[in-house]
């Protein structure tokens, strides 16, 4: 039962008389009260499990069904106005499957903040049915992993997937060990907690079931990204290996191999073609994917361009039996468009683009990179660039500025010339107007430099 709502502002918490069964939903639904920033629910609406008492027998909580809640709140939603005293009746919707009501449950949880993100990032449990085991990390257990690592997590679907693969208990079998007064799972996570949610039950742990950066490193992983592309794993077959990175190299951007020097596996050899097959399909084909190889498994998750290429790929996954999930490239934010920004800028900080001393003649060192630049654009089609040209602060402005403009030209050129639409380029000479200058002195070398703005087309 619902207390009231205070606010500060535009932020509000919701208090609660008792704990209730799906607090998530009955937030969510306040959200959509126009004037309303946030919501939190205290403490007081949460559910609240009573300590074990043998921890070889933990205590079940059962969730019960709640479907309509009576909110005594200052926020009256037919007239939008904040301050006003009113009661209103807000529809919490019951959760279709026992999957839904987990997730609620996770997320209604203070102990299990962090999980819950992992767990709503992947997409995984909500629709599905029971009977669901799920061994929940509270939020303790993830201290020693950082911020980044997590954030890191959170944006490798391959590494979630793993993650909740490991944290999915088919049956008890010998993941769980009695040892002395507590249960053991996986010999490493103390059982805390149990709360059953229909025929389902969640087990609160005190430790991540994952090995290293929780991450199960694979046979081997490809992971594509806008900025190149990265191979992963523990495969010990070195012509094998150079064969996938050839295959990967299709793309035309950077490829980076990491192996772990402690594990040594390998790609049985009836695999190795269509598997070289499948990663130049995916690379050339698809905007952005992630490939991973086990022992038992092959999974391939990714986004597309274009349908028909997407449905190339997936025929040549079949091939290996691969679980295969491929949606449609969505439309680059603006966050992504800046990644996109810096990404070009550490390129040409790297490797320069070179001209012959006081010409806008593209010197012949300078075609890597701009291969790796049409490579880019080339994948992000939709999106305009401003090519522009700097020169340092010698000689005559307007002379500079010419110098700009034609060297930009010379840069838009060859980006045609490497199959990029010239309608979507357009060269600016800036000449010596935005010198590069360190602790009050100018640095020529840096300023006579060439750069690339994308925008969304």
């Amino acid at each position: 039962m619902v207390n009231g709502v205070t606010f500060d502002g535009q932020d509000g918490t919701v208090f609660c008389v008792t704990p209730l069964d799906y607090p998530a939903s009955l937030v969510a639904a306040l959200k959509e009260v126009s004037g309303v920033r946030s919501i939190t629910a205290d403490r007081t609406c949460r559910v609240l499990r009573a300590p074990t008492v043998d921890p070889n027998l933990p205590v079940a909580v059962t969730v019960a069904t709640s479907t309509t809640t009576t909110v005594a709140s200052p926020i009256d939603p037919t007239t939008t106005t904040l301050g006003s005293s009113t009661t209103t009746t807000t529809s919490v919707p019951e959760p279709e499957t026992e999957g839904d009501a987990i997730v609620e449950q996770l997320t209604s949880d203070p102990a299990l903040t962090t999980f819950a993100r992992i767990i709503d990032a992947s997409g995984r449990i909500a629709g599905e049915s029971g009977p669901i085991t799920l061994l929940a990390p509270v939020d303790g257990a993830f201290d020693d992993l950082g911020a980044d690592a997590l954030a890191a997590l959170l944006a490798d679907p391959t590494a979630l997937d793993a993650l909740i693969d490991r944290h999915l208990l088919d049956d008890d079998g010998d993941r769980v060990v009695p040892d002395g007064d507590n249960l053991i799972v996986d010999g490493t996570a103390r059982l805390i907690d149990r709360v059953d949610v229909g025929s389902s039950s969640i087990w609160l742990i005190d430790a991540v079931l994952a090995s290293g950066d929780l991450g199960i490193v694979p046979t081997l992983r490809v992971d594509l990204a806008v900025d190149g592309v990265e191979i992963i794993g523990t495969l010990a077959d070195q012509t094998t290996l150079d064969r996938f990175v050839v295959a990967a190299s299709a793309a035309g951007l950077p490829v980076n191999v990491t192996l772990d020097p402690n594990e040594t596996t390998t790609v049985a050899p009836a695999d190795v073609g269509p598997l070289e097959r499948l990663i130049r399909a995916m690379v050339t084909l698809l905007d952005t994917a992630s490939l991973s190889v086990d022992d038992d498994s092959v999974t391939l998750i990714g986004t597309r361009f274009d349908e028909t290429d997407a449905d190339t790929v997936a025929a040549l996954a079949r091939v290996l039996d691969a679980e295969v999930t491929i949606t449609a490239r969505p439309s680059p934010t603006q966050a992504e468009i800046d990644r996109l920004n810096d990404v070009i800028a550490e390129l040409v900080a790297a490797d320069p683009i070179s001209f012959e001393s006081g010409s806008a003649r593209i010197v012949a060192g300078s075609n890597d990179v701009l291969a790796q630049i049409a490579a880019i654009l080339e994948r992000n089609a939709e999106l305009e660039v401003t090519v522009r040209g700097h020169t340092d602060s010698n000689g005559v402005p307007a002379s500079n500025l010419a110098l700009g403009a034609s060297r930009a030209d010379a840069v838009v050129n060859a980006l045609v010339d490497l199959g990029i639409d010239a309608g979507r380029l357009t060269a600016q000479g800036v000449g010596s107007a935005e010198p590069v200058v360190i602790d009050g002195i100018e640095d020529p070398e840096r300023s006579r430099r060439v750069e690339f703005v994308l925008v969304g087309g």
